[in-house]
C-alpha cells in the first residue's frame, strides 16, 4: 500500500514545473539552456505550464531557443534594492559598511553581469593585504552573496552568483579575554568628563547589557521596586530581565528623567547615538586613563568575569548574560590568576580539614564501639549494634533527618518511652 502512494506521488510530481505561491494555481517553468543558465518563466494553469517546458526542451534540442535579455541592473542599483528593505534590521550598519566597500571596489555604474568570481579573489587578496579578519572578510561576502541571490530569486536576472560558498575563510577564534580590573576601573572613572558619561559605564559594568541595550534603554523598562532591568530588541532575539545590584539602581537614581529614554540625546526625542559618544568620549577617556585595548563591549566582559570570579554557576552566568546556549557563556567565564590561586588553596584547606575530621571520627567509632559491646537487652541478651555516632549539625536531634544524612540513629524517645498504665 505504501508503495502505491509512493508512486502515486511520484507520479503526480512534474519535472521542470512549479506551483508557486502553493495553492495559488499559478505554476511556472524552470529550465536550463545550452549554455547551462537557468530560466524560470511565469505561465499559468498547469496544463499550459507542461506545454511550455516541452516546447522550450524541444527549441533548446534544436538550437532555436533565444531568450529576450533584459537590462542587467547595476552594482549600486542591486545593493541600494536590497537594502531598502533591511533599514530596520539590527546590522544595518555593518551592511551600509559592506555595500559601501564593494560599490567601490566594483565601481557604482559596473553591470552585475559584469562581476565575475575572479573579481571576488582580487578582493579577498586586497583586503587579506590589509590584515583584514578572516570573520570580516567573510560578512562581507555573505552580503554580496545574499544581493546576487536576491536578484535571482526575483527574476531581476538569469545569471549565476560569482560569489562562491568555497570563496568564505576559515574564521579564526578571534575571542578576547579582556576586561576591566579595579584599579582600571577607577582610573576610567575619573577621567569620563560628566555624570551621565560615568553613568553609562557603570550601568555597563553592573548590569552586562549590550552596547545598544544599554544606550537605548528606556525608563519603563526598569522596575525600581523590583530592582529589575529589561533587556529587549537582543542580539539573541529574546527579551531577558537582569537584577539590579544597590550600585546599579544608585546609578538610575541620580539620572534626570527629562526623556523617555535613559540616556537621551540633545533633542530628547532619541537616544544618544552610541558611536559617537564612543569615539567622542570612551576612547579620548581611556586614553586619559592610561587603560589599554579597552572596548566597549568589555565592560560586558568585565560583568560575566566578575560572576564568575565570585563563583556563580555557568547556568547563572548564561541567565543573566542572555545567552541562548552555554557555549557562549564559556568565554566570558575566564578567571584571573589570583581567582585561581584561591581556588587552590581553598582546595589544600578542604583537604587537610577532611583528614582531620577523618581521624576524630576513627576514635569515637573505637570509643562507641567499646562502650556499646557489653550492653544488654532487658532478657539480658547481648545487643549486637553498630557504633552510635553523633547527630549531624542541624539535625535538631530528628532520627530521620541523621538517617537520610547517611546514618542510622536509634530514636532518642524509644529508649525512654515507659511502659503504658494498662
Amino acid at each position: 500500500m505504501n508503495d502505491e502512494k509512493r508512486g502515486d506521488r511520484v507520479a503526480r510530481r512534474q519535472r521542470g514545473i512549479y506551483e508557486h505561491p502553493k495553492g495559488s494555481g499559478i505554476w511556472w517553468v524552470c529550465f536550463f539552456d545550452e549554455h547551462g543558465r537557468r530560466h524560470r518563466q511565469k505561465v499559468g494553469p498547469k496544463g499550459q505550464a507542461l506545454k511550455v517546458y516541452q516546447k522550450r526542451k524541444t527549441e533548446i534540442a534544436e538550437h532555436r531557443f533565444f531568450p529576450e535579455r533584459r537590462p542587467e541592473p547595476r552594482v549600486h542599483e542591486a545593493i541600494e534594492s536590497y537594502m531598502a528593505t533591511r533599514e530596520r534590521a539590527r546590522s544595518v550598519n555593518d551592511m551600509k559598511r559592506c555595500g559601501r566597500m564593494w560599490r567601490e571596489f566594483l565601481g557604482e555604474d559596473t553591470r552585475v553581469g559584469a562581476v565575475s568570481p575572479d573579481d571576488i579573489r582580487r578582493y579577498i587578496r586586497q583586503r587579506q593585504a590589509m590584515n583584514v579578519r578572516d570573520s570580516s572578510i567573510n560578512r562581507e561576502l555573505a552580503f554580496l552573496r545574499a544581493v546576487f541571490n536576491e536578484l535571482i530569486e526575483d527574476e531581476k536576472w538569469d545569471g549565476r552568483n560569482p560569489v562562491l560558498s568555497k570563496f568564505s575563510k576559515s574564521e579564526k577564534k578571534n575571542r578576547r579575554t579582556r576586561y576591566l580590573l579595579g584599579e582600571e576601573e577607577k582610573r576610567l572613572m575619573e577621567a569620563l568628563p560628566t555624570f551621565r558619561d560615568r553613568a553609562i559605564v557603570g550601568l555597563a559594568i553592573n548590569v552586562g547589557f549590550r552596547r545598544s541595550n544599554v544606550f537605548e534603554l528606556t525608563w519603563d523598562k526598569i522596575d525600581f521596586e523590583a530592582g529589575l532591568a529589561w533587556a529587549t530588541d537582543t542580539k539573541s532575539g529574546d527579551d531577558y530581565c537582569v537584577p539590579l545590584s544597590a550600585e546599579a539602581l544608585a546609578i538610575l537614581r541620580g539620572l534626570p528623567r527629562t526623556s523617555r529614554w535613559v540616556f537621551p540625546s540633545e533633542t530628547g526625542e532619541s537616544p544618544l547615538e552610541s558611536c559617537n559618544w564612543y569615539q567622542r568620549v570612551f576612547k579620548p577617556a581611556c586614553e586619559r586613563a592610561a587603560v589599554r585595548n579597552l572596548r566597549f563591549h568589555d565592560l560586558r566582559h568585565t560583568f560575566a568575569s566578575r560572576l564568575a570570579m565570585t563563583g556563580a554557576q555557568q547556568k547563572v552566568i548564561q541567565t543573566l548574560l542572555g545567552h541562548k546556549t552555554s557555549a557562549m557563556t564559556d568565554r566570558y567565564t575566564h578567571l584571573s590568576s589570583q581567582s585561581l590561586r584561591a581556588a587552590v588553596d581553598r582546595m589544600g584547606t578542604a583537604t587537610a580539614t577532611a583528614t582531620d575530621v577523618e581521624q576524630v571520627s576513627a576514635e569515637e567509632t573505637q570509643i562507641a564501639d567499646s562502650s556499646e559491646a557489653t550492653r544488654r537487652s532487658r532478657t539480658g541478651d547481648l545487643l549486637i549494634t553498630k557504633g552510635r555516632r553523633r547527630l549531624p549539625a542541624g539535625s535538631g536531634g530528628c532520627p530521620f533527618l541523621g538517617r537520610f544524612g547517611g546514618y542510622a540513629f536509634r530514636s532518642p524517645i524509644s529508649r525512654h518511652r515507659q511502659a503504658p498504665a494498662w
